[in-house]
């Protein structure tokens, strides 16, 4: 079992599963770990329990008698959108997964799971929610507002993008949270992105995609579990599965949101490589949205700018080195020309001037200290 500190005792988490050998298992671990539990063996059960009781986390099967893990999902959101839910089920399909996060599912938990994964998908989801309490009280921002302003989003016009960033930013920064080692990651990786384009004479709409992709890049990782974002070592070839399509769940995201199509399409592509031998569709060449290839070169500067578990930052040197190297494989030709083009001192600027709350550092030196799982390959985040 994880070596964690035990749960406050005010926190209780519902658990609903038609499988009673299920619910005790689950009961028992938590309860080790100082959480109070509630057991019920369906949906409705689990409404009925969640609006007399306080909850701090719902643990909910896909599929039960009667009320299913979705339907419970969409009514909690509904009535009571601070308590996250965490749903049980195999792999789920991307349309399934796509379905859930719609209607605000946190996490996934594969059966069967284990002991450690269960208690730290729990902890996590717990942090979170004390992330979310916080900026509803300093910001009156929660979770029922972003899922509001998604909505809204379908009537926004292209041309009010803009007034999405601060949404955009937030589920940015709750993104790169959960993966620790990638903090201000989406920031910064939009930041290089935008301007690398501008450098590039992109007209001021496309530059708003651009960064708007850059914000919502790895939005798709919100439907991967946490047993395959943050496990420490090599992914196995399933798990790898798995893990390649948070490209197309972001999309299934974005896609429906007139505003931010464009930018949906640069989060389908943004691991596609020009030689073709990127995913999930394996494009290449000009095929691939041009704000992907911007970011391709963004991203992978990023990664290699930031400390690993494995590693320590790169130099600004040997990122020129590695962009070069991957001239027309990974990488658009004209786009490495232009990034060839800029110069050190700029890059650092660009961070400081658009992204101003972030602590600034010089390329040379170390950005601030990630802990989290390695990554693979190690030039793409």
């Amino acid at each position: 079992m994880a070596n964690q500190s035990a749960a406050p005792a005010s926190q209780t988490i519902l658990i609903a599963d038609d499988s009673a050998a299920i619910r005790e298992v689950l009961s028992e671990l938590l309860r080790q770990r100082g959480y109070q539990t509630i057991a019920v063996s369906n949906g409705a059960e689990a409404l009925q329990a969640v609006e007399s009781k306080p909850v701090d986390l719902v643990l909910t099967d896909v599929r039960m008698p009667g009320m299913g893990g979705l339907n419970l999902l969409e009514k909690i959101q509904v009535r009571m959108p601070d308590i996250p839910v965490v749903l049980l089920t195999a792999w789920p399909s991307v349309e399934v997964t796509v379905q859930a996060l719609r209607l605000g599912a946190r996490d996934f938990l594969t059966k069967p799971t284990s002991s450690r994964e269960l208690l730290r998908v729990v902890e996590s989801q717990m942090r979170l929610r004390e992330f979310w309490l916080e900026e509803r009280d300093r910001s009156g921002l929660s979770q029922k507002h972003i899922q509001h302003y998604l909505g809204q989003l379908h009537q926004a016009r292209a041309t009010e993008l803009e007034l999405l960033f601060p949404v955009l930013q937030t589920l940015a920064n709750v993104l790169d949270a959960r993966e620790h080692e990638t903090q201000s990651h989406s920031a910064r990786v939009s930041a290089y992105a935008e301007f690398l384009a501008e450098h590039m004479g992109t007209l001021a709409e496309e530059l708003k995609c651009i960064r708007a992709g850059g914000l919502m890049h790895d939005i798709g990782k919100i439907g991967i579990p946490d047993s395959i974002l943050l496990k420490r070592g090599p992914l196995t070839p399933e798990e790898w599965t798995v893990m390649k399509q948070h490209p197309d769940i972001g999309h299934g995201l974005l896609a429906g949101v007139p505003g931010l199509r464009a930018a949906a399409e640069i989060v389908l592509a943004h691991h596609e490589r020009w030689d073709g031998k990127g995913y999930p569709k394996g494009i290449r060449g000009p095929a691939i949205p041009f704000g992907a290839r911007v970011f391709s070169i963004a991203d992978t500067m990023d990664s290699m700018l930031s400390n690993r578990p494995y590693r320590k930052a790169l130099t600004y040197s040997m990122v020129r080195t590695e962009v070069e190297l991957n001239r027309g494989t990974q990488f658009d030709p004209e786009v490495v020309e232009a990034f060839l083009e800029v110069p050190e001192h700029r890059w650092v600027e660009v961070v400081q001037e658009r992204c101003p709350n972030l602590t600034r550092y010089t390329l040379d030196e170390q950005p601030p200290t990630a802990t989290g799982p390695a990554e693979a390959p190690a030039v793409s985040g």
